[in-house]
Order: C-alpha cells, then sequence, then structure tokens
C-alpha cells in the first residue's frame, strides 16, 4: 500500500472512541500524512477546523455532544467549506451512505478501518472532479448538496415525472422565498413561520441539507419570536443557497431531457 497517497496532507479526526482514534491515525501515517489531529466530538472538531487548515476530514456519525452528520453539515453550511469529507460508522453502510450524501460528506466507510478501505475512499475523493459527488443522485456544487433520492425512489425512475418534480421545486421555491423575505421586512414573524414551513416541506422530499437546516431555524426562530437578530442572514442564506441549487438542478433538468429525447 502507497505511503505516498496522504503526502504532505493535514488530517482532521473526529472520532470519540480512543482505541479508534489511535488506530485511525495509525493507518493515515502509514499512508503518508504529514499531520493527524484528533477531535473527541464533532464540537472540539469545529473548533479545531476554523483554526488550522485540513486537506481531508473524518467523521465518526454516532459521536456525544455533536455528531459526525451535523459536524459536517456545518462544515459546508456555516464555515463554507468544500474539504472532502470522509463519514465512519458501525452500521451497516447502506443504512447511513445516502444520509452522508445528504449532509455534504463524498464518503462514508464501514469499521472496522482497514488501510484497504480507507485508502480506496481517499484515493475516490482525492480524484473525483471538484463540484461531484460519488453518489448521481447528489448534485454538488459551492458545498451545496442536492439530493434527488427520494424523487427517483417515489418514481420508480420514471424521468418524466422526475423532471416535473425538478421544475416544480424550481417554479415554486422563489415564491416561498419571496414570501419570507417579504414578512421578514414586515417584522411579520406568523407569515415567516409559515412561509419557512412550506419551505421545509418542499425541501423534505428535494433535499438541501443547507437550505433545510436553515429553514428549520427560521421556523423556529420565527414561531417562537426569539433571535431575531439572527433571521435577516438566515434567509439571506438560504437564497444564496437556492441561487446554487437553482443551477444544479437546471443542469440536471437538461441532462434528463437529453436522456428522454434519445430514448
Amino acid at each position: 500500500m502507497s505511503n505516498s497517497l496522504l503526502q504532505d496532507r493535514i488530517v482532521l479526526v473526529a472520532e470519540d472512541n480512543a482505541i479508534s482514534q489511535m488506530l485511525v491515525k495509525h493507518i493515515l501515517l502509514k499512508l503518508g500524512a504529514s499531520s493527524v489531529d484528533i477531535a473527541a466530538n464533532g464540537v472540539e472538531a469545529s473548533q479545531k477546523f476554523t483554526q488550522n487548515k485540513y486537506d481531508v476530514v473524518l467523521a465518526d456519525l454516532q459521536m456525544p455532544v455533536m455528531d459526525g452528520f451535523e459536524f459536517a453539515s456545518e462544515i459546508r453550511t456555516k464555515l463554507s467549506s468544500n474539504v472532502p469529507i470522509i463519514g465512519m460508522t458501525a452500521s451497516t453502510l447502506h443504512e447511513e451512505d445516502k444520509k452522508c450524501y445528504e449532509y455534504g460528506m463524498n464518503e462514508c466507510i464501514q469499521k472496522p478501518i482497514t488501510i484497504e478501505n480507507l485508502s480506496s475512499a481517499i484515493q475516490k475523493v482525492f480524484s473525483a472532479t471538484p463540484g461531484t459527488s460519488s453518489s448521481p443522485l447528489i448534485l454538488v456544487s459551492d458545498g451545496i448538496c442536492v439530493d434527488l433520492s427520494m424523487v427517483y425512489e417515489i418514481s420508480g425512475n420514471d424521468e418524466s415525472y422526475i423532471s416535473l418534480m425538478v421544475q416544480t421545486f424550481l417554479d415554486t421555491m422563489p415564491n416561498s422565498l419571496a414570501s419570507m423575505r417579504q414578512c421578514l421586512s414586515e417584522k411579520n414573524w406568523e407569515g415567516l413561520y409559515q412561509s419557512a414551513h412550506r419551505a421545509k416541506s418542499t425541501l423534505s422530499v428535494i433535499k438541501v441539507s443547507e437550505m433545510f437546516n436553515a429553514v428549520v431555524a427560521i421556523e423556529g426562530y420565527a414561531k417562537s419570536a426569539s433571535h431575531l437578530d439572527l433571521l435577516p442572514s438566515l434567509v439571506a442564506e438560504v437564497e444564496r443557497f437556492f441561487l446554487v441549487a437553482n443551477e444544479l438542478l437546471g443542469k440536471k433538468l437538461k441532462e434528463l431531457s437529453n436522456d428522454m429525447i434519445s430514448k
């Protein structure tokens, strides 16, 4: 196994188990990592991430305080980073991999971690074209992840139905965003709550985790009329995320149209 795979690379590992920490660090160093930082939970990992520059992040999915899913979401949203993230799970892999992609991770591997499965995952994330995902149902750009897995599952891979769902999302979401912006300017917290709630329902089908997390926060703050100072930045964040999602889904519509024409 090549010991140059991670040559001159700095790695952050978020893992709460001491034995697993030692094992993963040992493997990473064998693969040539110049430095490996260890964090015992997502909060500690987030603090390290803001203080240092990392080339790849490994995150255990089940950790106390803040788990790997929340940490990955924070990297993609609050920290706006495209750093490769590899999830690690002790559960059956197929139970977790879709969720990993939804939260913005690039790969997910099953424990026990071995030099073979870890090096394979690292090779995949480093060889992937920037702005892409290992799953064809996951669209990624600028740290934004659009997950179409549920749409494909519901449709039974019916491309005409998938196109209709995507187009409906693109047609209706701007209205929800405009409503949120108007309610915010009018300090209409009940209206903002209702608009965010409608957007959340849409985002639970065509999943844009970064938008969904921000909308959930808006919904909660508007309903309780609390943390109102955070609402302008959250609404702006949702609008910014939608611009990226809109571009990704527009390209997806063209692909679907071309596929249907060629059949």
